[in-house]
């Protein structure tokens, strides 16, 4: 159980560091033009390239991998207990890291995307994994 806590928890902090990273990069961006806090609030374009990037990249943070927290929370309430789903959750992290380098670096869409698919076919492997266990 504690095994597949430790994926959880990178990811978590995987979140949590760009969140800061958003909250840097747009007060950077910003800098004494805190009018340009308020208009973002009705129009997030105006951002310059690189806070957006870094945004867009924290925004996907809340679509594949919320699938991820709940199979894992699932898999633990029901006993599970697994190495394949601890290898499973690792492999899934280690994506989500590439694609968030690859995202906020040189943000090659098919390199984005095969770390995605990566990723995707992770959490894939867990739900059926966890299917399997539950029934």
């Amino acid at each position: 159980m504690m095994s597949l806590v430790l994926p959880l928890l990178v990811q978590v902090a995987l979140t949590f560091f760009l969140l800061f990273w958003v909250a840097i990069s747009r007060s950077r961006a910003a800098g004494a033009d805190k009018e340009m806090i308020q208009r973002s609030a009705t129009d997030p374009s105006i951002w310059p390239d690189r806070p957006r990037q870094v945004a867009n990249c924290y925004s996907n943070q809340f679509e594949l991998p919320l699938l991820f927290y709940l199979v894992i929370l699932l898999y633990i309430v029901t006993g599970g207990s697994s190495v394949l789903m601890t290898v499973l959750a690792w492999v899934f992290v280690a994506f989500r890291i590439v694609h968030m380098i690859i995202h906020t670096g040189t943000n090659r869409v098919m390199h984005r995307f095969y770390a995605f698919l990566g990723s995707m076919v992770a959490a894939i492997a867990m739900w059926a994994l966890f299917i399997f266990h539950y029934f």
